[in-house]
């Protein structure tokens, strides 16, 4: 990919970013619905890590299910985060 091309995936994405900041404020459920379709389009556009892709996609949703709060979400999100930073360096 050259820079050209690059500058123009930044910018797609900038705006992707934007659009969904904005549904966010305006319609939760409908933020929920297009992130939730984001992701899956992104698992099934990645040949390679389909399979683990989805198994992790599963299991933060499964964790997040069941995190009861906002607050606890948040939480549970940054644990994991640091999880995976300490185990995979």
């Amino acid at each position: 990919m050259d820079q050209k091309e690059l500058e123009e995936v930044r910018k797609k994405n900038e705006k992707n970013l934007l659009d969904l900041f904005h549904l966010h404020k305006k319609n939760r459920f409908m933020f929920e619905q297009k992130s939730k379709q984001l992701i899956k389009e992104e698992i099934e556009n990645s040949p390679g890590n389909r399979e683990k892709l989805r198994k992790t996609q599963d299991n933060w949703d499964r964790i997040m299910k069941g995190a009861g709060s906002e607050y606890n979400r948040f939480v549970l999100a940054q644990s994991i985060f640091w999880k995976h930073i300490f185990e995979n360096r």
